[in-house]
Parts: structure tokens; sequence; C-alpha cells
């Protein structure tokens, strides 16, 4: 079904394509509640928020371009093109990839050939500014052959990851010269295999 801000996908098998997103409200595409075997590609997304939400659903001011959480392992996410931007404190990220905690389900996910730009942010609840991709509580994940453009950090690992392949991706700074953060690593992440290109 779809909201006025996105759409969030709770079906699997579905194929997820040609869309033209525009937000100011903080989402891009959903994949959610075992929403599997889906593939996400030839998007274009342009979410951000302008000014920060008091009240209705997501009032933690986040902002996604595409979400992938909570059971929804097996999708492809690729040749999409995202931007995301904040003019407000807050988390952004391109795509996310995980769940809130141990979720066994959430694996054999790819993520691959994408372009994705983040900017702004700040004091997120995992990094301070944005992110082009974030990896939580997940397994047998490929990430590979993405262009990434951000200001903050082009992937992040959050909590226990595993058996991850982050190779071919190009890493862009930003115009501005200011330096990345540093990854928020965690022991707990273990197997990252590949090698990137920054630019």
């Amino acid at each position: 079904y779809w909201r006025d801000w996105s759409s969030d996908v709770c079906s699997s098998d579905l194929e997820i394509d040609h869309n033209q997103i525009v937000s100011d409200d903080g989402r891009g595409i959903i994949m959610d509640s075992s929403s599997r075997d889906n593939t996400i590609h030839d998007n274009l997304i342009d979410v951000r928020y302008s000014a920060r939400v008091t009240e209705g659903e997501y009032v933690e001011n986040q902002v996604y371009g595409i979400r992938d959480r909570y059971g929804s392992g097996g999708n492809k996410i690729f040749k999409n093109r995202i931007q995301v931007a904040t003019a407000i404190d807050g988390m952004i990220a391109g795509i996310y990839v995980g769940s809130d905690n141990a979720d066994p389900a959430m694996d054999g996910i790819e993520v691959y050939d994408n372009e994705i730009h983040a900017f702004g942010g700040g004091s997120g609840w995992l990094t301070k500014g944005s992110t082009g991709i974030v990896l939580d509580w997940v397994n047998k994940i490929k990430i590979t052959g993405n262009r990434i453009t951000t200001d903050a950090l082009p992937v992040m690992l959050a909590q226990k990851n595993e058996n991850l392949t982050i190779d071919g991706n190009v890493f862009i700074k930003p115009a501005t010269g200011k330096a990345w953060e540093k990854d928020i690593t965690n022991p707990n992440n273990n197997a990252m295999t590949g090698k990137n290109t920054e630019e």
C-alpha cells in the first residue's frame, strides 16, 4: 500500500522499479515485516527534512532513501539513484539494512550498483551526520559496485554484522573538503572482505 511519503512494502517476490519518489517527510521505500525476495531497482529517490517534525508517525526525524528491516531478507537493491538530505539534526542514510536487534531472517541481501548522495544531519543516534549505507544486525550481505558521496561516512557497521562482502565500491569525499567521521566499528562485526576506492 501507499502512504503520502513513500512506498511501505510488506509483501514478497515483488519488483519495485522505475518509480520517482520525492518526499519532505524523510522516507523513500521501506521493506518491512518479512517482505522477502523482492527486487528494488532503477528508482529515483529524493527524500529530506526541511523542518523538524513534532507529531505524526515518524517524529524521530531520521531520513532513509531505502530501508530494509524486520525479517526482510533476500532482497536485491540495485541501480537506484538516491539523494537524502536534511536541514536539521538527525540520522541520514541512503540505504539502511538491518533490524533493532538480532534477526536471523535479515540475510542474503544484495546492494549493488546504486548511486547515493547523502548530506546534512548531526546528532543522530548512530552517527554524526550522513551515511551512504548502514548495516545493522545482518548476515551474508553483499555491498558491491556502489558509488557513494557523503559528508560523514560512506558505509557504517552498527551492531553485530557477520559475513559481509563490501567490495568494488567508490567512496567520494565531499566537495567542501570536510573530513569523514571515523567509522563506528564494533568488535562483533566479522568476516568482512573486499577492496574499495576513495576519490
